[in-house]
C-alpha cells in the first residue's frame, strides 16, 4: 500500500513538473520579447529573471540582473539584487528537495506568485540553542530554513517527558499551522545550529492565498500533514518510535471528520487499520446495557481492545460530538514494526 501511494505521488509530481516546464518555456520566450521591447521597465525583466531561475538557467539571469540593477524601477543596489538573487535560488533548492517525497505547497507557486513570496520575504537569525519561538506564542509567521537546523520539541508535563517531534533543516518549513489557524504555537522550536531563515507573515501569506484556491488547497494538504505528526508523536503507542517511522506514518494516514452521532466502528466489522483521536468525543454502545459504555477522549485510540483482542469490532462507536480521528492502516504499522523491531 504504501509503495503503491508513493508511486502515484511521484508520477503525478512528474506530471505536473513536465507541465509546468513546458508552460515555463513559452513564458520565457515571451517576456524576452517584452524586456526587450520595452527595456525600461522593470517588471517585464524582472519577471523574466524569475523564469530563467526556475528553468535553472542561472548564468542568463545573471546577466539580466546585471541589467536590473541598472534600472531605477527596479531594485537599483548591489546587495538587494544579490539579495534578490539568493532567495531566489534557495526557493529554487527547496522545490526540488520537497518534490521527492510530498511536494510543498511552494513547488506549485506559478511565476507571479512565487515573485509575490519571494518579495514579502523577511531574513532573521538564531544563534545555537536561541528559540525560534516556544509553546503559547501567537503564530503569526512562518519560517522557510535557510541554514542551520531546528529542534521541535514538546515541553515536559505531568503527564508525558518532551518528545522530539520533528528536526527541521535548511529547505524545510516551520511554524506554517498555528500561523495560518492564527493559533498559539504548541511546541518549542530551538536552533541545534545557528540558523538564517526567512520569515513570511500570516497577512502577507493570506493575500497570497486568496488569489489562488489550487495553492490554498495544497496548503491546508501541507498543514493536515503536519497535523498528523504532532498527534502522533504525542501518543504514547508511537513516541518511541524513530522520527523516520513516526514521519512516515503521517505522510501515509488520513485525516478523516465525523459528525456528532455518526458510527466510527460498526459491530463487527473488520478491523484494518489504527484510529487516533484528535478532538471531540466518543464511546462504545454496548447491547443490553450488560456492561457500561466505555468514553474515548481526545489521545485515546479507538477501538484499542478490540485491536489487540481480535480482527472484529465487538460493539459500535459512535460519535458524541463532531470528531476528527487519523486513520492509520494497519498494514502500514506492520511495515513500521519490521524496519523497527526494537519498538
Amino acid at each position: 500500500m504504501f509503495t503503491s501511494r508513493q508511486q502515484t505521488r511521484g508520477i503525478a509530481g512528474e506530471i505536473l513538473m513536465e507541465t509546468t516546464h513546458h508552460t515555463l518555456l513559452k513564458s520565457e520566450s515571451m517576456y524576452q520579447q517584452l524586456a526587450e521591447v520595452f527595456p525600461q521597465d522593470a517588471r517585464f525583466l524582472r519577471t523574466y529573471i524569475n523564469i530563467l531561475f526556475r528553468l535553472d538557467k542561472v548564468e542568463m539571469a545573471h546577466k539580466n540582473l546585471e541589467k536590473l540593477h541598472g534600472l531605477f524601477l527596479g531594485l537599483g543596489e548591489d546587495d538587494e539584487v544579490r539579495e534578490l538573487e539568493e532567495r531566489y535560488a534557495f526557493l529554487k533548492n527547496l522545490e526540488i528537495r520537497t518534490a521527492a517525497i510530498d511536494p510543498s505547497f511552494l513547488f506549485f507557486l506559478d511565476d507571479d506568485t512565487l515573485n509575490k513570496v519571494v518579495m514579502k520575504l523577511k531574513e532573521r537569525t538564531l544563534v545555537q540553542d536561541e528559540y525560534l519561538f516556544s509553546t503559547g506564542d501567537k503564530g503569526t509567521s512562518m519560517f522557510l530554513i535557510m541554514e542551520g537546523s531546528l529542534t521541535v520539541l514538546e515541553s515536559a508535563s505531568k503527564d508525558h517527558p518532551p518528545v522530539i517531534i520533528n528536526f527541521m533543516s535548511r529547505g524545510d518549513i516551520v511554524g506554517e499551522l498555528a500561523m495560518y489557524q492564527h493559533d498559539e504555537r504548541t511546541a518549542d522550536v530551538i536552533a541545534t545550529k545557528p540558523c538564517r531563515l526567512f520569515e513570511l507573515k500570516r497577512e502577507d501569506l493570506i493575500s497570497i492565498l486568496d488569489g489562488s484556491e489550487e495553492m490554498a488547497k495544497l496548503f491546508k494538504a501541507q498543514l493536515d500533514m503536519r497535523y498528523r505528526m504532532t498527534f502522533i508523536s504525542r501518543n504514547p503507542m508511537f513516541s518511541k518510535l524513530p522520527l523516520h517511522a513516526r514521519r512516515r506514518i503521517a505522510e501515509n494516514s488520513e485525516l478523516i471528520s465525523s459528525k456528532a452521532g455518526e458510527v466510527i466502528c460498526q459491530k463487527q466489522s473488520d478491523i484494518n487499520d489504527i484510529r487516533l483521536l484528535i478532538s471531540g468525543s466518543a464511546r462504545t454502545l454496548v447491547e443490553g446495557g450488560a456492561e457500561p459504555p466505555t468514553a474515548i477522549q481526545p489521545g485515546d485510540i479507538i477501538g484499542e481492545v478490540d485491536m489487540l483482542s481480535g480482527v472484529h469490532y465487538a460493539s459500535d462507536i459512535v460519535a458524541m460530538t463532531d470528531v476528527d480521528w487519523i486513520s492509520i492502516p494497519l498494514e502500514l504499522l506492520q511495515n513500521i514494526r519490521n524496519l523497527c523491531p526494537q519498538t
